[in-house]
Order: structure tokens, then C-alpha cells, then sequence
């Protein structure tokens, strides 16, 4: 665990800010180029929209890179955490507590959530637009960024579960096809072969960057044991109960949003029942 905290607190926080001060200005350059077409709230949303895909871009790619990059093509990058990776999608789970407490990926961690948790501070700020959906799913969404401002930070900057961070921001790789898709219905309608394509592309990416992995994460958690103090005596109890309550959700997010997505490809294949006269 690192204790310099105190140090690494105000360059987080300003990074942080100066995410949420770009996210706005570059709402506000969206906004005025909307279509005049769309209504109100499809204009906000649409410039909503572009700020989300140029995080995701920025944040999903660097946070791959630093996570799988030397595992996965040998490039440069920390060899420690590249061994880790191995072992964790080996489900070695003797390896699995370090990539809690052992302060791996630590600096990539500290530098993308700060990005990250910016962002989302400043998409609950413009709740207002976004995407018209259930009153669950908008729930859900704004546990989950609320959740994230108010961990992340605390597991960034005492360098705890780095490799967990790297992954959940890596997966935001696939975001950016959920962003075309609403642009692919808000311009082709919804039903049209470009809603047909951006659903299936987005389904694709989404299954190959969160689904696929879900086993190794839910494994890597379930033998990283954050709540023992035998394996992680460094870091203070409340933040291996943080851990512990929160490590895991993104599993089950995933998990559900697995199920949602192989509704939607159901009803795209086979349609929706007709009702019985």
C-alpha cells in the first residue's frame, strides 16, 4: 500500500477538476453543432454523447495498454504487472492477493481514474441529458458512477487494486459503440439496418472486452481475499472492507448487462412475439 497518499492527493484532485471543466466545455462546442433538426433533449443528449466517446477513447485504450499491452504484445511496460496478468488469466489464484495490496499498476491507476472519475462527476451533473431509458437502468447508472467518485479515489491514491481499476477502465473500450448506436437511431431511426449494425457491433465489442472476462475478474476477486488482514496486513481494515463490498460489483454488472444484451439479440433475430387475437 502507499502511504504517500497526502502527496498524490492534490495533482489527483486537479487532474480530476480539469476533466470535469473539459468534459463541459466540449458539451458546450457539441451542443451548439447539434443538429437544429433534433428536440431539446436530443440536442443535450447528443452532445452528451460526444463528450462520453472522446473519454472512452482516451481512457479505454491507455488503461488496456497499461494493463495487457507487454502480457499481450511485449510492449514496454511493467513487467511485475504483466505477470500478474498471465497468472490471473491462468486463474492462478496463489498470485491473486497482490493484485490487491501489492501495488501493481499502481501510477497508470492513479493517473486514469482521476480522468475517469472527472468524467463521471460531470455526467451526473448533466444528468439531464442523458438517454431517454428505465427508471431502473438510470437508477443503476447513477449508483454506479456514485459508487466509483467515491472509491476509486480512495483505492487510487493508497495504490490498492490497481489491476482491478485498469481492467474496469479498459472496458470502456466498448462504449463508444453504445454511443453509435444512439447516434445510428437518432439519424437512420430505430429498426434501420444502421440500428441493426450498431447494435451488433456494439453487442460484438462488448462481449469481447467485458463478457468474455468476467470468469478471471470474479475469480481474481474471490481469491484476492481483500477482507484478510492475514494476506493484506498493510492495508487498513476499512479499506479491505471497501474492497470487499465493492471490488465484485462490476462482475455483476457486467454480468446482468450480458443478459440485456442477449435479450436485445434475441428480439433483433426472432422479433417480438405477435399477440394472439
Amino acid at each position: 500500500m502507499d502511504s504517500g497518499w497526502q502527496a498524490h492527493a492534490p495533482p489527483y484532485a486537479a487532474r480530476a477538476a480539469a476533466c470535469f471543466v473539459v468534459c463541459e466545455l466540449v458539451y458546450h462546442v457539441a451542443l451548439a453543432v447539434a443538429p437544429k433538426s433534433f428536440a431539446a433533449g436530443d440536442r443535450r443528449t447528443f452532445a452528451l454523447k460526444v463528450v462520453n466517446i472522446l473519454h472512452a477513447a482516451l481512457v479505454g485504450p491507455l488503461a488496456a495498454r497499461a494493463l495487457v499491452g507487454r502480457y499481450l504484445f511485449g510492449w514496454d511496460g511493467d513487467a511485475a504487472l504483466a505477470a500478474a496478468v498471465a497468472a490471473a488469466v491462468n486463474l492462478d489464484g496463489a498470485a491473486a492477493p497482490a493484485l490487491f495490496s501489492g501495488g501493481l499498476g499502481a501510477d497508470a491507476a492513479r493517473s486514469l481514474t482521476s480522468i475517469t472519475v472527472g468524467f463521471f462527476a460531470w455526467d451526473l451533473y448533466r444528468l439531464d441529458a442523458w438517454a431517454k431509458s428505465s427508471p431502473g437502468e438510470r437508477r443503476l447508472m447513477v449508483v454506479h458512477h456514485v459508487v466509483s467518485v467515491a472509491v476509486w479515489p480512495v483505492a487510487a491514491l493508497t495504490g490498492v487494486a490497481g489491476p482491478f481499476l485498469l481492467h474496469f477502465l479498459a472496458t470502456e473500450l466498448s462504449s463508444p459503440l453504445l454511443q453509435g448506436r444512439w447516434y445510428a437511431q437518432a439519424f437512420r431511426g430505430r429498426g434501420s439496418p444502421a440500428d441493426a449494425a450498431a447494435s451488433a457491433a456494439f453487442a460484438a465489442a462488448f462481449v469481447a472486452v467485458r463478457t468474455s472476462n468476467v470468469h478471471v475478474v470474479a475469480h481474481c476477486f474471490a481469491r484476492a481475499r481483500p477482507f484478510d488482514g492475514a494476506l493484506h496486513g498493510a492495508v487498513p481494515a476499512w479499506i479491505r472492507l471497501l474492497g470487499t463490498a465493492t471490488l465484485g460489483l462490476p462482475s455483476v454488472l457486467n454480468a446482468v448487462w450480458t443478459a440485456q444484451i442477449a435479450l436485445l439479440g434475441k428480439k433483433m433475430l426472432l422479433g417480438k412475439k405477435k399477440a394472439k387475437v
